[in-house]
């Protein structure tokens, strides 16, 4: 790795234990002086930041280092997954247009797994809070995103063309990528989600239990 990368790394490092230090977070920080992060499904992280029963488990890396820490990467995420309260966050540090192609569509394809892990986690968190109607539609909202994401990885649109969740979802099932179930589960949720939104339905607990699980497993599909 370059030197200035590695700077750029180490001044991302410092401004995110800023951040979190002035937020009233424990910082375990790899850095000058800091309490050391513990070892994490055997790979040690940048940062891990404690407050209550959270925790947010940060690893900073430059464009070139992504390949080079995949396998860190993904031991981190899947851990976080596993454990309520916590989350992952991977910080990217000014990822160069001169990067190969694959390897951006790698970087950004990081990203979003990482988001919508994100989310699916928010998304529980307001179910377990009796917010039904918020977590509802923050599941819609990484069905939509897994839609079109299934779409593109299977070539039936370009990623840059527009196509309707509605469009997509007819093309993923004639085409024999949804199954059947899967394909009236995904309607009946977006059909659900209209009404939710206009104030036509309350969404249910034992549905929206239903409506988890699914996004989730198809979370776990797309790979």
């Amino acid at each position: 790795m370059s030197k200035s990368k590695r700077k750029r790394e180490v001044r991302r490092l410092r401004e995110l234990i800023r951040k979190y230090k002035n937020e009233g977070y424990e910082i375990y920080a790899d850095y000058l002086d800091f309490k050391k992060p513990q070892s994490i499904a055997g790979v040690v992280p940048d940062l891990i930041v404690r407050k209550g029963d959270q925790e947010i488990i940060i690893e900073v890396i430059s464009d070139e280092s992504l390949k080079r820490l995949e396998d860190k990467l993904k031991r981190l995420s899947e851990y976080a997954e596993r454990h309520e309260g916590t989350r992952f966050d991977l910080v990217v540090t000014n990822p160069r247009p001169r990067l190969p192609y694959q390897e951006r569509i790698k970087s950004c394809e990081y990203l979003l797994r990482n988001l919508q892990r994100n989310l699916l986690r928010e998304a529980r968190q307001q179910y377990s809070q009796h917010h039904f109607e918020f977590s509802f539609l923050i599941l819609c909202m990484i069905l939509e995103s897994l839609i079109k994401e299934l779409a593109i990885r299977k070539k039936i649109i370009p990623i840059r063309e527009k196509m309707s969740i509605s469009q997509l979802i007819d093309v993923l099932f004639e085409r024999g990528i949804l199954s059947r179930d899967d394909f009236a589960f995904v309607q009946d949720m977006l059909d659900y989600r209209n009404k939710v939104i206009h104030g036509l339905k309350h969404i249910q607990k034992e549905r929206l239990h239903e409506y988890i699980d699914f996004v989730s497993t198809l979370l776990k599909t797309i790979r």
